[in-house]
């Protein structure tokens, strides 16, 4: 049998025009990049965000602290108007506490692509001092700090001077939750380390105490401690609007630490008491914070401005420790606080 070449011709020529068009007219198949989504804004529809989408999730903090630290027990002496001498009527005197500035500065990342997982550290700088003079010929001062002439001499001038020191680095690793439209929060736990450092120097001069060339009676205490300790704590952010949202923020962390107690005493040039104590505690700080804030992204949604002012307040609990003393002390601090917020 033999091939009939036209038509194999024929059937060629359509074989190779058909997979010629279909090549040319068929869709082409395309690679699937997954493509990444911007979360939603954490002040989603009653604000801008303060996540914003298109930076780079670095954000930096700065705050105005301005603080009135409270020691309790640091009277320091009883101003006795009594003429009877068996008879003690008076009123007691203490150091008086102010408002002094300090600094909190951090700085942050947001993995916005990772369920907005942030990273923060943060340093907060506080100094203060606390101080009180009375003095009177008429009038008998009866030492409250004296180891060894409380109760027995009398002076008729008294000052006391107490400073604080605190310093605190927290390294936090957070997570973001939108509730809901005008309502979202931030948890946290991580690391804090804390020195918190005070000193009171108290004097008593003039009164029995010069008469037996005791005058003057110099008291030197020092109370100081640091420790590192777990820290965990809440950041609520409510809307009202326009970007401006009220935020009440608590925190709490317990930590392991040594306290360094030191205390010295002289008497007219001569040294009656000096005793140095050193010990391990563990001690918690208690931190909560209200007010006001206000938030903008800007550039296409490339950076975010965040303002907020509100009142804080800090409690140290059993902070003050003297080594003649039997009992301990608790340490509150409180006032305004001034913050801004940048993200890029």
């Amino acid at each position: 049998m033999g091939i009939n070449w036209t038509k194999a011709v024929l059937g060629i020529s359509l074989l190779a025009a058909s997979t010629i068009f279909a090549d040319g007219y068929a869709p082409k198949r395309q690679t699937y990049k997954p493509q990444k989504k911007c979360p939603p804004p954490i002040e989603a529809k009653w604000g801008e965000g303060n996540i914003p989408c298109n930076g780079y999730g670095v954000y930096v903090t700065a705050d105005l602290l301005v603080w009135q630290a409270h020691q309790d027990d640091l009277a320091f002496t009883i101003q006795n108007s009594s003429a009877n001498s068996t008879l003690l009527l008076g009123s007691v005197i203490s150091p008086n506490f102010g408002y002094d500035a300090g600094v909190r500065f951090g700085i942050g990342y947001t993995m916005k692509y990772h369920d907005t997982w942030d990273t923060y550290l943060q340093y907060t700088h506080f100094d203060t001092s606390a101080s009180n003079a009375v003095s009177n010929s008429s009038s008998v001062f009866v030492p409250l700090y004296s180891n060894q002439w409380e109760g027995v001499f009398t002076g008729t001038a008294a000052s006391s001077n107490w400073n604080l020191a605190l310093n605190m680095l927290d390294a936090q690793l957070g997570k973001q939750f939108l509730i809901s439209r005008f309502f979202n929060c931030r948890g946290f736990f991580g690391l804090r380390t804390a020195w918190v450092d005070q000193k009171d120097s108290i004097s008593y001069s003039g009164g029995t105490l010069a008469v037996n060339t005791l005058s003057p009676d110099l008291i030197s205490i020092t109370n100081n401690f640091w420790g590192m300790g777990f820290l965990a704590g809440l950041d609520t952010l409510w809307g009202l609007g326009q970007g401006i949202s009220l935020y009440a923020n608590i925190n709490s962390s317990l930590i392991c630490g040594s306290f360094h107690i030191y205390g010295l005493e002289t008497s007219g040039g001569t040294t009656y008491f000096q005793v140095t104590e050193n010990f391990q505690s563990m001690k918690s700080i208690t931190d909560i914070a209200l007010g006001v804030r206000w938030d903008i992204t800007f550039s296409k949604d490339r950076y975010h401005i965040g303002l907020q002012t509100g009142w804080e307040f800090l409690y140290f609990p059993n902070q003050w420790q003297a080594s003649t003393a039997p009992n301990s002390f608790d340490l509150m601090i409180q006032g305004w606080v001034l913050s801004a917020r940048f993200d890029f």
